[in-house]
Order: C-alpha cells, then structure tokens, then sequence
C-alpha cells in the first residue's frame, strides 16, 4: 500500500470526488480521496434536495450554473455513469411587490445569459403543466409567479451518483 500522495482530499461527496475526478484528467493521478462512511455522498450531498438551477441574481453564479448543467447533461461521457438528471423545471411564488421588481430584475439578467425564463401570471400558472400531477384544488395564487419552465436548469438529480462516478472514473 502507499503511504504518501500528492494530493490527499478530505470528504468524499459532490466536491471532493469531484476535485479528485478533475485532478486526474489533469494527469495528477496520485490522488488519495478520504471519507468517514462506508459510501460516497452519504454526508451534507446525500442530504440536499438535489435541485439545480440558473435563477440566481448574480452573474457570477449564472455563469457556474450553466457551466455546471451542461457538465450534469454530459455526465456520462466524461465518466461512464449517469447523472440521473431531470429535467422538471422550477417555479417560484412570489407575494410582495419589492420580490416582484426584485424577480423581474434577475428574469433580464438570467436571459442577458442566454437562460430561458418564463413570467408567469397567477391565471398562467393555474394551467401551465407544472401542476399537472399535483390532485386537488391550486392553492390561493399569489399576485405574480416566475417560472423556469422549459429551460435546461429546472432539474434535479440522485446526488450520490455524480460524487460516486467521479471517484470510480
């Protein structure tokens, strides 16, 4: 067994198993990836909720986000394991004016990059297929809606598949 590493990572979820993928496409392939469970991506990225998304009021983090989708879309042919990616979109429900401007501010900006947002009336909303599976009434709609319906980022995805693919790759 070796004892020595050029590079030792700590934490075998989405980030250290991704670092440790990215080092040896690198050519660093001395890598030693160190997790306190029995299975990659048990811990906080086991946890999580698995969204992904471009609505962000950032630039910066628009830009990591489309990267980052476009990676999850082409997941497999970097490593040979699936992302198990959807694509489900997002919708978000807004109830005060200053998050109305604020929303319609970050709708003009995700679309300055490209991201394909939808403004949504309560009435659009109440048809728009987002809700299709949900039984029952709607419930009370708010005075303004944003949603993401058929843009790549609306998705989710088995968190623990990337972490573990990216470690075996």
């Amino acid at each position: 067994m070796t004892r020595t590493a050029d590079v030792v990572i700590v934490g075998g979820g989405c980030m250290g198993a991704s670092v440790a993928f990215h080092l040896t496409q690198l050519g660093i392939t001395n890598v030693v990836l160190v997790e306190r469970d029995t299975q990659l991506g048990t811990g906080s990225t086991g946890r999580n909720a698995g969204g992904v998304r471009h609505q962000f009021s950032h630039d910066a983090n628009i830009r990591l986000s489309l990267e980052s989708i476009a990676v999850l879309e082409r997941f497999q042919d970097y490593t040979g394991f699936p992302a198990d990616l959807h694509q489900d979109g997002y919708l978000f429900l807004l109830s005060t004016p200053e998050s109305v401007e604020t929303f319609r501010r970050n709708v003009a900006l995700q679309r300055s990059h490209g991201v394909n947002v939808d403004w949504l009336s309560p009435a659009d909303a109440a048809t728009t297929k987002l809700f299709s599976t949900r039984p029952g009434p709607l419930p009370t709609m708010p005075r303004a809606l944003w949603s993401e319906r058929s843009c790549p980022a609306g998705k989710r995805r088995n968190k623990r598949k990337p972490a573990r693919a990216r470690a075996l790759g």
